[in-house]
């Protein structure tokens, strides 16, 4: 199995969660990042033994910023990670980020699916009124919500005919070097999509 691709924060690879996970990882953006707590998230719940055996990931940095809504990714720096996860050959990449849409990303996700690449992407958590957000919103990517224990779908999951499919992502137990502690959004939820995908044969 190749490796697979986590666009994201940072990650921290000393978490004990990642401990069976090989992690390379890259920033694509200059200046100070927010903490990697998201990141490593993302990849405890990709990398769990139950889901996937020893998994070789590609984390790429490019959460540059935070402002009220949340952490904040430039376009450019989404585009070179996805530049540089096809060229690392990865098939699946894991996208716990969403946003408005963007001409650049667009043009960014059509060229890393004619180059093989399978994208999963959280819908985001801007509630069931709010508009398709991106890069879930584009065809071709597949794009994933939350649900909780009662498969009753996240109360600030974005809903629409885009959604493709839904995944763990209320009261999720992870680990890190503080605990154990429970995270929800549908960036939790998106990991476990991947990793299904990456376990197939």
């Amino acid at each position: 199995r190749g490796a697979i691709g986590v666009i994201d924060t940072g990650i921290d690879t000393s978490s004990p969660a990642l401990a069976t996970a090989r992690i390379d990882t890259r920033t694509f953006f200059e200046g100070p990042a927010p903490a990697a707590s998201h990141g490593t998230d993302v990849a405890s719940v990709l990398a769990h033994p139950d889901r996937l055996r020893n998994p070789r990931i590609l984390g790429a940095n490019v959460f540059s910023g935070r402002d009220a809504q949340g952490l904040l990714a430039g376009a450019a720096a989404l585009v070179r990670a996805l530049d540089w996860l096809a060229e690392e050959d990865v098939q699946f990449v894991n996208l716990a980020l969403a946003g408005p849409y963007n001409k650049l990303l667009d043009l960014a996700v059509e060229r890393a699916s004619a180059r093989g690449l399978i994208l999963v992407a959280a819908v985001g958590n801007a509630g069931p009124r709010s508009d398709a957000l991106y890069p879930a919103g584009f065809d071709g990517v597949i794009a994933v919500t939350a649900v909780d224990a009662e498969t009753r779908i996240y109360r600030n999951a974005v809903r629409g005919a885009h959604v493709d499919v839904a995944a763990p992502g209320v009261d999720v137990l992870v680990r890190s070097d503080q605990g154990a502690r429970f995270v929800t959004g549908t960036s939790i939820a998106t990991p476990f999509v991947t990793a299904r995908l990456a376990a197939d044969p």
